[in-house]
């Protein structure tokens, strides 16, 4: 008897192969997405209105320094005046041209020291009396930002919620 040899390839049966998600799956990927962004937001938006805070006063602390380089630059008087939460760099006086400005954003607060605008820089780059200036946003003083300018004119912000003696700043009042 001749013996026939059958080829045994085995045929794989499985049903309902698919390479998708099931709705299952896909249910508790959307909840755990929304989870997260549930606890993530709170802190995330905190953290924007600390960038806008900081960014403000490197601005404002920038056009300050600005201001000054272009009083010795040019050797005449450069003035520093605020309007509506914009400040701005004109030569002379406030009624002239602006050569630079910086709009602080109408949700953060700023103090000036008493008697300090508008702050002059003389030709030699040097300013009549020190100032304090700090910007605020809703009270949060451990966010505020001080910026100092100094009788010989120079400038400097401050690490986020720390004054010149590296302590902790206590007031949103300059």
């Amino acid at each position: 008897m001749a013996h026939t040899c059958r080829s045994s390839a085995i045929k794989s049966t499985t049903r309902g192969q698919s390479s998708g998600f099931t709705l299952v799956e896909l249910m508790v990927t959307v909840m755990i997405v929304a989870i997260v962004i549930t606890i993530a937001a709170p802190s995330f938006r905190s953290f924007i209105d600390r960038t806008k805070l900081s960014s403000s006063a490197n601005e404002l602390g920038s056009l300050i320094q600005f201001a000054r380089g272009m009083a010795a630059q040019r050797n005449a008087t450069v003035v520093v005046c605020e309007s509506n939460g914009e400040w701005t760099a004109h030569a002379t006086d406030c009624n002239q041209d602006v050569i630079r400005s910086v709009a602080v954003r109408p949700e953060i607060a700023v103090s000036v020291s008493a008697n300090a605008l508008p702050i002059t820089f003389y030709s030699n780059g040097t300013v009549g009396n020190n100032l304090n200036i700090r910007l605020c946003r809703d009270n949060k003083i451990e966010d505020a930002y001080k910026i100092t300018v100094t009788r010989a004119g120079s400038t400097r912000v401050w690490p986020r919620g720390m004054d010149e003696n590296n302590a902790a700043i206590t007031s949103c009042t300059a």
